[in-house]
């Protein structure tokens, strides 16, 4: 920080701001004011969301009391982590009473309280709190003096306004990239389901493959999956994780979630075995019906009551199956026939595998349609990978705009030497 603005003086927070400022709060203790628990502050955009409205004698007690225009920052571990520090604006009366989690900084006159939250709120500034934090693990804590001796570059008033005006017309040109950026994954899943249906349905010219029930290609099952009794956990049981997109993925664990009571014997009939097709069961209505392929060892993971496991005569057919089940087609079939109601845990059966009608090309055309599929599908996660890596330039570049903004290199200001009050 030797190099600066000649104007500019470096100097610790607490010489700009109040921390934790002792406040009274309304005089009438029966008017109304905000109540802004941590999760009314928002992580993504650091500002308060819609909360309540409480008689401050309720909350007279027990509660952070702090003020319009107050700085809110989050000092317990993952909150302040992940940004949850706001300017306290559009308070009921003016006034507020939120977590005991916050501290709070009240800018003097010689700090805007928008340039004060946005240096407090930039990654380097939260890394390097993270650093100072104290207490046990998972209940850490910035601690009140590492706020007052951190040390804040402090322009006069007018370049301040100046800094924040340039911050937030960049920050809202990256925030409508994001809001872009966000739509992807949506257009991804619906992408991906429309390629399956494409390929899946019919041919080349529009004609349709005739369809057949799956249960005349299926060689064994449906079978639903082990279920324990009280008490047992068997060594090996799958740890199955299934996402809403057009390719199961599978998270497999060898950590017992239980104490261990039992172990499966070799014959099981649930061990898993390459190639097998594996269907939700039972879950919400978003996840019933999806599917995953297993592709691990044998006799070594048994699969849960809330899947049904069927298998069939080849692996093309079975990745022909799964892929089908992950289509749109697939998936409204599946959601149509769920019984149950959300709150109940909707759920498919194994007659209900069985009757549905899976479209079926000639054998010998499979592999190039499967083929055709996963060169489309592969050249959509390119795409999505992109859209990734393109988010993660945006938050890089909004940090870098945050550093140039605090050494004075935003808004043209001449530089020079600069001096720090201890």
């Amino acid at each position: 920080m030797s190099e600066a603005p000649r104007e500019w003086k470096f100097v610790p927070l607490a010489h700009v701001c109040d921390v934790n400022p002792r406040d009274p709060g309304p005089e009438d203790h029966s008017t109304a004011v905000s109540f802004v628990p941590m999760p009314a502050v928002s992580d993504a955009d650091g500002v308060i969301l819609p909360h309540d409205i409480k008689p401050f004698t309720t909350v007279a007690k027990g509660y952070t009391r702090f003020r319009e225009q107050d700085v809110i920052f989050a000092k317990i571990t993952p909150c302040m982590e992940n940004g949850k520090i706001a300017i306290a604006e559009g308070l009921h009366g003016g006034f507020a009473c939120g977590s005991t989690e916050f501290h709070v900084l009240r800018s003097g006159p010689a700090i805007l309280p928008s340039y004060l939250w946005r240096f407090v709120r930039q990654e380097s500034f939260r890394k390097d709190a993270e650093r100072h934090m104290t207490g046990a693990v998972g209940q850490r804590r910035v601690p009140a003096q590492y706020i007052k001796d951190a040390v804040i570059p402090v322009p006069p008033i007018p370049q301040q306004r100046r800094i924040v005006a340039r911050l937030d017309s960049l920050f809202n040109r990256s925030k409508s990239a994001r809001l872009e950026l966000a739509h992807i994954p949506g257009l991804v899943k619906r992408y991906k389901q429309a390629v399956l249906s494409s390929v899946m349905n019919a041919d080349e010219n529009g004609h349709r493959w005739p369809q057949v029930p799956l249960g005349d290609l299926i060689t064994e099952g449906p079978t639903n999956g082990y279920s324990p009794r009280s008490g047992e956990n068997p060594r090996g049981t799958l740890s199955l994780k299934l996402t809403a997109t057009t390719r199961g993925v599978m998270d497999l664990s060898d950590r017992a979630v239980k104490r261990l009571n039992e172990v499966i014997p070799k014959d099981s009939k649930f061990w898993l075995c390459p190639g097998d097709i594996l269907i939700q069961r039972a879950n919400s209505l978003e996840y019933v019906g999806m599917a995953v392929i297993y592709d691990g060892p044998p006799q070594k993971y048994i699969y849960p009551d809330l899947m049904i496991r069927i298998r069939v005569a080849s692996s093309t057919i079975g990745r022909w199956i799964w892929r089908y089940c992950l289509s749109a087609s697939g998936r409204q079939y599946f959601m149509s026939n769920a019984t149950g109601t959300a709150g109940n845990m909707p759920k498919i059966n194994g007659a209900t595998i069985r009757k549905m009608p899976i479209p079926l090309p000639p054998m010998d055309q499979l592999e190039a349609l499967l083929g055709k599929v996963d060169r489309a599908l592969d050249v959509i996660d390119a795409l999505q990978g992109e859209a990734g890596r393109a988010q993660t330039l945006l938050d890089r570049l909004d940090q870098a705009t945050l550093a140039k903004a605090f050494r004075g290199e935003l808004t043209g200001v001449n530089s020079g030497r600069n001096h720090v009050v201890g």
